[in-house]
């Protein structure tokens, strides 16, 4: 594998193309790297992604697998530690992108993208029925190309292997050394470099999504969790009292639990909250009117989100899509609407699940 330039005739591209090695996978290797890319940078910008409390972040996301992946038992111990493990796999996004994108340590750079993409097919994946709908599994696929083919000509590795190989020729047969030193410093200068790069790129970018979310009052109210989310107790409204199934109300109070105040739910948009232990969404299609509905798919369990522009809910699993006014199947594989539950508010501007 050695470094081919380009001719300086753009005529004699394609010729070139075709018969230089590795060209076959350049549209894999930045398809690849610009996917892996591209989903760390969305996880290191979206501060919810880390958030234990938020229904859409990596510990209710493993919560949800733990259910039905098989290696459920494998994911309790590293529930205790989830932001964590979000953390490693954003990296390591970044650092198989980058290093696919560059063709630098391109095999080893796809071992660890088919070690994640096998992760996420065993796990978020898993419940995908039929499992082609997935698209973990075929990016596992994809990556073994270039773990058996290597990246090509087009890639530092190419680059690094012919100034290796000159330097060896300019070299008397007998003085060759059995390690040449300038190839591994080379190597190993490249690599502080991008793993420097990624600390820093992916350092700022997380660093602008809290900014971000932080000067937006902690993000829209499509993405905002109630006061009442996951994790809070029933509480009680006005005067009411507060039992083991919600809460009893007085005049004014209604019956249920209270999940947080409406003000955090503008007209048109939804907000996420739990109810009885299920994940829920709550919208307000009009001033006074609010609808609630479970987030959990009826087709194979998924969780489905809440899209602002057509005031849809869209499973991110096998693209059904429910109404947000009604909960009724617009397009399948789902079977079955969104359980709906009872929303109502009370006079000192609480939303009420019941």
């Amino acid at each position: 594998m050695e470094f081919s330039a380009p001719p300086r005739d753009w005529r004699a591209w394609p010729q070139w193309l075709r018969e230089t090695p590795g060209s076959n996978v350049l549209v894999l290797r930045a398809f690849l790297g610009v996917t892996f890319v591209v989903a760390s940078l969305q996880k290191l910008a979206n501060p919810a992604f880390f958030r234990a409390s938020d229904p859409t972040g990596i510990e209710a996301t493993m919560k949800s697998a733990q259910n039905f992946s098989p290696i459920g038992g494998l994911l309790g111990p590293a529930i205790h530690v989830a932001t964590l493990v979000g953390v490693v796999i954003a990296f390591a996004e970044l650092a198989v992108g980058l290093g696919t994108l560059l063709g630098f340590r391109a095999r080893l750079a796809a071992g660890g993208g088919m070690v994640l993409s096998l992760m996420f097919f065993l796990t978020v994946s898993w419940s995908t029925t039929p499992y082609y709908y997935g698209a973990d599994i075929v990016f596992f696929f994809a990556w073994t190309a270039i773990v058996l083919g290597g990246p090509g000509s087009f890639s530092v590795d190419a680059w690094l292997e012919t100034r290796r190989t000159e330097a060896l020729k300019a070299t008397p047969t007998g003085k060759r050394p059995a390690v040449d030193r300038r190839a591994a410093v080379r190597k190993m200068g490249i690599t502080a470099g991008l793993a420097t790069f990624a600390a820093v790129f992916g350092g700022m970018t997380s660093a602008v999504g809290r900014l971000v979310s932080n000067s937006s009052g902690g993000g829209t109210a499509s993405s905002a969790t109630l006061a009442g989310g996951p994790g809070a107790s029933p509480t009680t409204g006005g005067t009411g009292t507060t039992g083991p199934t919600g809460t009893t109300g007085s005049k004014g109070t209604p019956k249920g639990r209270r999940i947080g105040p409406a003000s955090d739910v503008p007209v048109g948009s939804a907000a996420p909250f739990t109810y009885q232990g299920v994940s829920a969404y709550v919208v307000r299609p009009q001033q006074a009117q609010f609808v609630g509905f479970s987030r959990i798919c009826t087709h194979e369990g998924c969780t489905v989100n809440y899209v602002h522009s057509t005031q849809q809910f869209l499973c991110p699993c096998h693209g059904s899509i429910y109404s947000a006014l009604t909960g009724d199947v617009i397009s399948g594989p789902a079977p079955l609407p969104l359980p709906k539950i009872s929303i109502a508010e009370a006079t000192d501007g609480q939303l009420y699940a019941n």
